[in-house]
């Protein structure tokens, strides 16, 4: 754990929120930890480092090993069928093979990135009787040429809660959002509905809040503050082929905007909308509380030792 990053954290802290002790908060749970309680800080990786995150900004245990396992996990799941038709696992992947017959089987896919993929039949997965099945059904149906059969790959070990895993990326832009801008930034009472939803990450509360590119590159990543065009005023993370969107300082209705656009405009891609704004110079390595350390003076006061601290209002 990085002893630095909690002293800066420390300091971010102090010039955002006055009269509380001198400690780390966790920009998920928002509990506080003084120095004697540093080992309860974890470093965590962003996005998860199985997919290609680094390590990027503290968070408590609870919140890094109970929740944050809970929704990475259920975003890989969801994007490991993508990335294995692609050939972008490092591994070959298990899927099971049906065809329109019936007939099932159970292979492994793998691949290289542009060339695509190939199926490997797992021979101790399936009976003998199982196996030449299939095969007479697939010998049947292609020998004469016709197109009226189907393959169905089944990722069955893939299977995940959609809802979390969106909601997994929506943590991780969280955090990427932190670490660029600060507390002065998650304590807004505009990113009211982004904590709501986090908490509760098998709930759909928040309805359109990213986007996925499928032609983007899955390592690109970016950090911009959209200014054009007005309905997109918001705060964006890129991870890949995925674009999450943050609100802005003050300016809640991001998600009501997005909302709004997709039920006008059904056949408008947002990913096709040219924005204009700012980027960071690079993706975040550590974390740099921006807002924080531009503040002459604290925005949050704590009035009373026992008055839990709310987001975006003083208390």
């Amino acid at each position: 754990m990085s002893t630095r990053w909690y002293d800066r954290g420390a300091d971010a802290f102090a010039r955002v929120v006055d009269g509380l002790p001198r400690g780390y908060v966790c920009p998920l749970c928002l509990r506080l930890f003084t120095p004697d309680r540093i080992n309860e800080l974890t470093v965590d990786h962003v996005p998860a480092e199985q997919m290609g995150g680094n390590r990027l900004i503290l968070t408590c245990r609870r919140c890094n090993s109970e929740s944050g396992a809970f929704l990475q996990g259920e975003m890989r799941k969801q994007e490991n069928p993508v990335a294995a038709l692609r050939g972008e696992l490092d591994q070959p992947h298990p899927v099971r093979m049906t065809l329109s017959t019936g007939a099932t089987i159970h292979a492994e896919l793998s691949g290289q990135p542009g060339s695509g993929y190939r199926l490997n039949v797992i021979e101790a997965a399936d009976s003998e009787a199982a196996r030449e099945a299939f095969k007479e059904d697939m010998g049947r149906m292609t020998a004469d040429g016709s197109n009226d059969w189907s393959l169905n790959l089944d990722f069955y070990r893939d299977r995940h809660h959609p809802v979390a895993a969106r909601v997994g990326w929506l943590r991780e832009a969280f955090l990427v959002g932190f670490a660029v801008l600060g507390y002065r930034y998650i304590l807004d009472a505009a990113l009211s509905r982004v904590r709501e939803q986090l908490a509760q990450p098998r709930e759909e509360l928040i309805t359109s809040y990213q986007i996925v590119s499928p032609e983007k590159p899955p390592d690109q990543k970016a950090f911009l503050m959209i200014t054009e065009p007005e309905w997109l005023r918001s705060v964006a993370v890129q991870f890949g082929r995925r674009i999450v969107f943050l609100p802005r300082i003050g300016d809640p209705g991001i998600y009501d905007r997005l909302s709004e656009r997709r039920r006008i405009s059904s056949g408008d891609r947002l990913d096709e909308v040219h924005a204009e704004g700012g980027t960071v110079d690079a993706w975040p390595r550590e974390p740099l509380f921006l807002m924080d350390f531009q503040l002459p003076s604290p925005v949050f006061r704590v009035l009373t030792s026992t008055t839990p601290l709310t987001p975006g209002r003083d208390v």
